[in-house]
């Protein structure tokens, strides 16, 4: 199976025609019948869905119209894999059940909509393997089905995020489930307070580090999208003045010490930051620090990192026998930029500073002389 997969791997490059990848994903799936009944493989399970994401991702990139037809072969012995519950292969079918919906046109179809309520039945996510892969795939309903048919199993998900985010082990998949929430469902609709009651309870209580940028980033996308005022006042229900509180001595006082190096994550940080500091132009500590972060990202401090996941993944793949979780490198999604319709972040960053009534003054020179140049672009 693992030379057959290299095959497919090196044909993809130039394209596999939908006849031949229908042609071969039959055999595959009958392959797949076979280890559904006796799946002690784990190289071989790999090897064969990794086959399966390629043949999905070669022809749904160039005719994402034919995903209809592939749907009609891979539904069946999923359905099977999951009504026989192996869990060796589960947390794969989930991989690929989420690749084929990103690559869907539109809507879910019948076959997706008549999935969706029982992936959110608790005792599905108690399985450990299950977890990172069915967060994927709810992500991408979030993205894909609309808000109506969401709102129904809108409090089952709240739920869910409540079960992840309390685990060390799934906090980022908690997180990543929320980030989703917060782009695609309806502010209304979400119970925001409860989540930041949520949020901040487990960090003082059994707050890891890990945990801790996982909150600021959250702050980051949330204030992104929705504005500072409205970050500090929902913190404020919560108690009096927590907002300003949480601004300075967690979410700002991170980028003392640590500066995010994803690409991405530094797009969103300077853009909740932007949109954090109008709301505390009046308070010069916080405004300071404001713009220490603001200069350290923009002038690159951060940016050695690159983004995950956008180049091509090594025709050696390594399977782990002992995880119950392994990734389909070949079903890895490409990074997905929750503020698309904003390109020029440096502008955005300048015209946020020059905004200020006046340039605060930055306690390091180094950040000092930055500031001053960066406000010396025209």
């Amino acid at each position: 199976m693992k030379a057959l997969m290299r095959m497919l791997r090196i044909m993809a490059r130039d394209g596999i025609t939908p006849g031949m990848a229908q042609l071969v994903l039959t055999s595959l799936t009958t392959a797949l019948a076979r280890v559904t009944k006796n799946p002690g493989n784990p190289h071989y399970n790999h090897y064969l869905f990794e086959s399966i994401a390629i043949l999905v991702a070669s022809v749904y990139r160039r005719e994402p119209h034919l995903t209809g037809s592939f749907e009609a072969v891979l539904f069946p012995p999923f359905q099977n894999v999951l009504n026989k519950d192996v869990s060796e292969l589960t947390p794969y079918v989930f991989q690929v059940l989420a690749q084929v919906l990103e690559f869907r046109p539109e809507g879910l179809g019948p076959a997706y909509g008549a999935l969706f309520q029982p992936l959110l039945s608790p005792c599905i996510w108690t399985r450990e393997g299950n977890v990172p892969a069915l967060t994927r795939l709810i992500t991408v309903y979030l993205e894909k089905a609309p808000t109506d048919f969401l709102g129904t199993y809108l409090q089952d998900m709240i739920g869910i995020f409540r079960m992840l985010v309390a685990s060390p082990k799934h906090e980022v998949n908690g997180f990543d489930l929320l980030k989703s929430l917060t782009l695609h469902m309806p502010p209304i609709d979400i119970p925001y307070q409860e989540v930041y009651d949520v949020l901040l309870t487990r960090l003082q209580d059994a707050g890891t580090l890990r945990y801790y940028l996982c909150v600021t980033n959250y702050f980051s996308l949330w204030t992104g999208k929705f504005g500072g005022q409205a970050l500090i006042s929902v913190l404020d229900s919560l108690q009096r003045d927590l907002g300003m509180e949480s601004i300075v001595n967690l979410w700002l006082k991170r980028y003392k010490t640590d500066v995010p190096t994803d690409r991405m994550e530094i797009k969103v940080t300077l853009l909740g930051l932007c949109k954090l500091m109008p709301c505390i132009s009046t308070e010069p500590m916080a405004v300071a620090a404001c713009t220490t972060a603001l200069v350290k990202l923009v002038s690159g401090e951060g940016a050695a990192g690159a983004p995950a996941q956008d180049g091509e993944p090594p025709i050696e793949l390594g399977v782990s026998s002992d995880s119950t979780f392994n990734k389909l490198q070949f079903a890895r999604r490409a990074v997905v930029d929750p503020f698309d319709d904003i390109t020029d972040v440096q502008s955005m960053v300048l015209q946020t500073l020059r905004a200020l009534p006046a340039p605060p003054t930055l306690p390091d020179p180094n950040d000092q002389a930055k500031l001053e140049a960066l406000l010396q672009i025209v």
